[in-house]
């Protein structure tokens, strides 16, 4: 069974990837031509530059490994940055660069072994320099694209595969993060304003002795295609396709939403084209913001659209209310999560 990485950030902080300049500037900073015999000398220079390449850019294959057995939910999160194909090509022209010098150093070590005058040696040891830090200066894009990947990844929020999770989605502004950081450990912003998550947030909640439940907050989905989504949307998509576990979606009613409730229901309709088999639980936020007309007419759209969605369970709360809420969640892990 092939291995998936689900905590990409701890292992990349032992990979370090360099730029070209820091490869030239170490290379400078141990640049000799004191001492020994001509022969000697020139073979020492272009061993430097070998060593030094090859050392430093030897983390790229970790790299690579790494990339290979991630699991897809962070190549989603990756995909929002970043082109997986030009991140494999990037590696591919660094390890051909790697092949190359090592190539290069073999091949003008003999030469200049068997070369028969001083002039001779200094012009092949020359030339062997030139052609291994050009064939590294042509990764340094690379090396930059890879670099920053690398700083990226480091952000990323740690899973745990075995654990049953509920996935909590919805439009910008409608509580989710309010109920994230009611109910977990997790250390989520909480404001007026929309968007104010912006990446994935992990958090737990203990639900008994047997069962710690994994609750992975989301960022703000607008009634969009997937195609016109921002980075930040696509955060949240990549959780939603790509985890197992049960979705919450969050819907504001009330009159400073973000967006009509019509428009909340077409985003839930969007996100089962994406998923397959997973199951949608709605909670209905912000209700003691309603007035008698308007909980009436959240009545009549909730019968229109709950048909049409094909959606069985839905719960109306206030998330400022912790002990509903709490009640609530519970109630979803015993009826649908730890039965699922």
């Amino acid at each position: 069974m092939k291995e998936t990485i689900m905590d990409p950030a701890e292992i990349v902080k032992e990979i370090q990837i360099p730029l070209y300049d820091e490869i030239m500037e170490k290379i400078k900073s141990r640049y000799s031509k004191k001492g020994g015999k001509q022969y000697e000398k020139e073979i020492k220079s272009i061993e430097l530059i070998y060593n030094i390449i090859n050392s430093k850019t030897e983390s790229i294959v970790e790299l690579e490994k790494m990339l290979k057995k991630l699991h897809n939910f962070y190549w989603g999160l990756i995909e929002a940055n970043y082109d997986k194909k030009k991140i494999f090509e990037s590696i591919e022209c660094i390890k051909k660069s790697r092949f190359f010098v090592r190539k290069f150093w073999v091949d003008y070590r003999n030469k200049i072994l068997a070369s028969d005058t001083p002039k001779e040696m200094r012009m092949l040891s020359r030339e062997a320099r030139g052609r291994m830090i050009s064939s590294i200066k042509k990764c340094s894009k690379s090396l930059e694209y890879l670099r920053n990947l690398v700083i990226t990844i480091m952000s990323f929020p740690g899973l745990d595969p075995s654990r049953k999770t509920l996935i909590i989605a919805g439009p910008p502004n409608a509580g989710k993060s309010t109920i994230v950081s009611s109910i977990t450990n997790a250390n989520t912003k909480v404001a007026s304003y929309p968007f104010t998550t912006k990446e994935i947030i992990i958090g737990h909640l203990e639900y008994d002795k047997n069962n710690v439940i994994q609750i992975v907050d989301t960022p703000g989905l607008l009634d969009r295609s997937i195609n016109e989504m921002n980075e930040i949307e696509k955060k949240a998509i990549s959780a939603l396709t790509h985890l197992d576990g049960i979705i919450i979606f969050i819907l504001d009613p009330s009159k400073d939403a973000y967006m009509p409730l019509e428009e909340q229901f077409n985003i839930i309709n969007n996100i089962k084209k994406l998923i397959i088999n997973k199951k949608i639980i709605l909670i209905i936020n912000k209700i003691d913001l309603l007035n008698d007309n308007e909980l009436k007419a959240l009545d009549h759209l909730l019968n229109e659209y709950l048909e049409k969605l094909n959606i069985k369970e839905f719960y109306k709360i206030s998330a400022l209310d912790k002990k509903i809420l709490l009640n609530t969640i519970n109630n979803i892990v015993k009826s649908s999560l730890l039965v699922s």
